[in-house]
């Protein structure tokens, strides 16, 4: 079980608590390596993004978003790979998906901006390059504002029962313009996404 404990680990990084049975956990920071620069991180995530089998780590935060791959168990930060991201973003949650279709999976972010009165919708496409944002070849709508508005968590399922997953917003707070009922959704149209409110 990873967390993130701003107040009990200097330089800050994840804890890591290992389960040893019997619902018992034990702390275990041996894993992270490296962690020397005082990063404030948002969000932690744990994905297999290159497909060796092992969970690799996202940390997010303002103004950064990074992968650690994991080397036998271990997480060196200065093996990250960085991601270049929109600085006025503050990453709340990501997800995982392979949008085009090349066997990789993507990552798609959620964040809040100018201080918690709106969010930003960034897709991330996983090439050859790296990792290249490219939202507004699949989404709509990727930006609004409003008072108090914004997105504590992004999920992918198929929200519409149509047969092909949709991009939800979970935890929708404050009012964005034109958003009655206080629920979005980006619905899939053959791959393009188009922001639907309820």
């Amino acid at each position: 079980m990873l967390t993130l404990d701003s107040s009990a680990v200097i330089p800050l990084h994840p804890t890591c608590y290992i389960n040893k049975g019997g619902q018992t956990f034990e702390l275990n920071n041996k894993i992270f390596k490296n962690f020397t620069q005082m990063d404030n991180y948002y969000t932690v995530e744990l994905f297999d993004i290159n497909d060796d089998g092992k969970l690799d780590m996202f940390l997010g935060s303002s103004k950064t978003l990074r992968v650690i791959p994991n080397i036998n168990g271990d997480f060196d930060r200065s093996k990250a790979i960085n991601f270049s991201v929109d600085s006025t973003l503050e990453l709340m949650d990501l997800a995982f998906l392979d949008f085009n279709f090349d066997g990789k999976k993507d990552v798609l972010t959620i964040s809040n901006k100018k201080g918690y009165n709106g969010y930003g919708l960034r897709l991330y496409l996983n090439t050859t390059n790296g990792f290249i944002e490219d939202t507004k070849s699949y989404f709509d709508l990727i930006d609004e504002e409003g008072k108090n508005a914004w997105i504590k968590w992004i999920r992918l399922f198929d929200y519409d029962k149509d047969g092909d997953i949709d991009v939800v917003a979970d935890g929708l707070f404050g009012d964005l313009n034109g958003n009655k009922g206080r629920r979005i959704y980006w619905r899939n149209d053959s791959g393009k996404f188009k922001q639907v409110k309820l």
